[in-house]
């Protein structure tokens, strides 16, 4: 087995790899991402201590870059299921600690033992992770009189009726975050003026854009009541 990062090939047999994968979930429960933590311990059979740090140099340089592919081979030069790169992951792998090259005997002498971790994150496409939040209001207003109180030449403001009966009113109100792409959201009847839509920047995580966030604001009318509720949005 050969552990290969970037360009850089680690010798045959040398370094111990474990994975771990924990699942990142939206508002809903549905994981919509894997963070994949790879941890790995090797050791360099070195002929001096030139080439011990001759070693170590390549092996920092390797690491220290970003947005790398790791993959994890078998003697056939078939892959395993450790193989991680910029076309499967967002924005590829990445150190997160190390190289770290512990106190143990003979080091620089004909062994150089190091460790470090890589991480990598998974995106999961599918129609449970298109929108990662989601938030939906409503306010109703209307129906009824209107009254003010206007200043008396003589004595306290009066209060009048201005209006008998005001249109009812409802202002729809929302926001929501689409993983990779901005929500559609589109009123549920005739407003009375133009849909109001803000659109914010999405992330840029390791060169890879997510979270498109999107507000928007509704305004409907009738002379009669209006039976609008917000929307649910259920990924079941």
């Amino acid at each position: 087995m050969q552990l290969v990062v970037g360009s850089y090939k680690f010798p045959q047999n040398s370094v111990h790899v474990s994975c771990q994968q924990d699942a990142v979930e939206n508002e809903f429960g549905w994981p919509y991402e894997y963070r994949i933590r790879i941890n790995c311990a090797g050791r360099f059979s070195v002929a001096s201590q030139a080439d011990a740090a001759a070693q170590e140099i390549g092996l920092r340089a390797a690491l220290g870059k970003t947005g790398y592919a790791l993959s994890f081979v078998r003697d056939d030069g078939g892959l395993t299921g450790i193989n991680f790169n910029p076309s499967n992951t967002k924005g590829g792998c990445v150190t997160t600690s190390g190289p770290n090259f512990p106190p143990e005997p003979a080091q620089y002498a004909t062994v150089r033992d190091y460790t470090f971790t890589a991480e990598a994150t998974i995106p999961i496409l599918n129609a449970r992770t298109a929108i990662v939040s989601w938030q939906d209001e409503m306010s109703y207003s209307g129906g009824g009189p209107e009254f003010k109180f206007k200043p008396a030449v003589n004595g306290p403001p009066q209060k009048q009726m201005v209006w008998q009966f005001l249109p009812y009113t409802i202002i729809h109100r929302g926001t929501a975050v689409g993983y990779f792409g901005y929500p559609t959201v589109n009123p549920l009847m005739q407003t009375i003026k133009s849909p109001d839509y803000r659109y914010r920047s999405p992330k840029a995580y390791r060169g890879t854009l997510s979270n498109y966030e999107i507000d928007w604001s509704f305004e409907y009318q009738s002379n009669g009541p209006l039976n609008l509720l917000p929307i649910v949005y259920n990924p079941a």
